[in-house]
């Protein structure tokens, strides 16, 4: 007996049970959401050399395209391919070991000798505090509280507890070596894993036509031809708006830091070079950033020297004006289509959920999802007719600005 199967009724039927097997799916991770979050964990952390590997095959790409480029343009096109790739990633590595060299060498001794010297200047400072509070309470006749006839016992109360936190403070360093040695195990597992990322990334580099060949010829397999050429042009989209706000942000920031630098060492400002590493490093989250660098800095320049702190603060609003009317614009462009409103929105949101790092990709990935929204809608209203311009939805009383 032959069975008269329904095209359009056995299609609903798939849809119905793959609807319930991922509702079921969906259920049973709420249900079990510890046990999830640790087997997701697990699972990073058994990717997480493939995970660097293809942060850094990401970060120099460009260079790598740069350099086959300008190859190919000096040789007019005869160049070998694989002779220009293998030059190509030597010099984006030779460039990333030339930028780790220079900080290790240049940078970090000056951060080092800085950060120590703030320690026991910010030790100094807290000792003379004493006198000011003695000169304070002279000055105001405080002396007349009868602080000398505080009973004895609060004295030994104090004491008391005085020694109970040198006795804490000994066992905590006591229960702290064993955590010592699982950080350093953990820090060379770590070290072990950007050595294995480093190799990943250069069979990346090497092959990434090939590698991105493979995942096309699977979509168009497995799936519909008109869905694997939209995921396409949004995964395109997607690169485009990442790596034009991370690597234009990333330049930028380092040029914020170096006149940061070269501006205070001008002035012979203290702490130059670890106040412009707190500038460059935050500058590269926006909005919050120049905000979050100035008032660490502000704070340390008010132990050296206040008079410097306010010139400092001065300089740094006129600097972020620099940056946010002439430098960045010319390097960012507009990379994200995003306006100051969904901006700031995406930093506080992914800052909620991720910490820093959130606060940093937060941008181009809610750009990316904005910009997936705004083509699904586009495509809804389409269909139903209907205009896709916003300000076709806008009241005469109300027109855009």
């Amino acid at each position: 007996m032959k069975l008269d199967f329904n095209r359009k009724y056995t299609t609903i039927a798939i849809y119905a049970v793959l609807t319930v097997a991922a509702s079921a799916l969906i259920i049973l991770g709420l249900v079990h959401i510890k046990a999830v979050n640790a087997a997701l964990k697990s699972f990073l952390k058994l990717l997480s050399p493939f995970i660097w590997g293809f942060v850094l095959a990401y970060i120099l790409t460009p260079l790598l395209n740069a350099t086959e480029n300008i190859l190919q343009k000096l040789f007019r096109g005869k160049f070998p391919r694989k002779a220009a790739r293998v030059i190509a990633i030597l010099v984006a590595y030779g460039i990333a070991v030339l930028i780790i060299t220079v900080f290790f060498r240049i940078v970090m001794p000056q951060l080092i000798s800085s950060v120590s010297s703030l320690a026991a200047l910010f030790t100094t400072w807290v000792t003379n505090i004493t006198p000011l509070i003695n000169q304070f309470i002279e000055g105001y006749d405080l002396q007349n509280f009868n602080l000398a006839g505080i009973d004895s016992s609060y004295i030994d109360k104090l004491l008391s507890t005085a020694t109970e936190m040198v006795k804490g403070f000994s066992t905590y360093l006591t229960a702290a070596i064993p955590q010592v040695v699982q950080a350093t195990a953990s820090l060379a597992m770590g070290i072990l894993d950007v050595v294995l990322g480093v190799i990943i990334s250069i069979y990346l580099l090497f092959s990434k036509e090939r590698f991105f060949a493979h995942v096309k010829k699977f979509c168009y397999a497995f799936f519909p031809k008109k869905g694997v050429e939209k995921v396409l042009e949004i995964t395109h989209e997607s690169n485009r708006i990442f790596s034009g706000f991370i690597n234009g942000k990333i330049l930028d920031s380092c040029i914020i830091g170096v006149l940061c630098f070269l501006f205070m060492s001008l002035f012979r400002w203290p702490y130059a070079m670890l106040i412009s590493v707190i500038v460059g490093v935050t500058n590269v989250i926006p909005y919050f950033g120049p905000f979050i660098g100035a008032i660490p800095s502000f704070l340390i320049l008010m132990i050296v020297d206040p008079k410097t702190a306010v010139l400092f603060a001065i300089f740094v609003l006129a600097l972020q004006q620099l940056d946010g009317n002439v430098i960045g614009p010319k390097i960012l462009g507009d990379s994200t289509g995003l306006s100051s409103f969904w901006v700031i929105f995406s930093i506080t949101v992914f800052g909620s959920l991720l910490g820093p790092i959130g606060m940093f990709i937060g941008v181009p990935l809610f750009a990316v999802i904005y910009s997936l929204v705004r083509q699904i809608s586009g495509w809804m209203l389409q269909r139903k007719g209907m205009p896709v311009e916003t300000k076709e939805y806008t009241s005469p009383e109300h027109p855009l600005l």
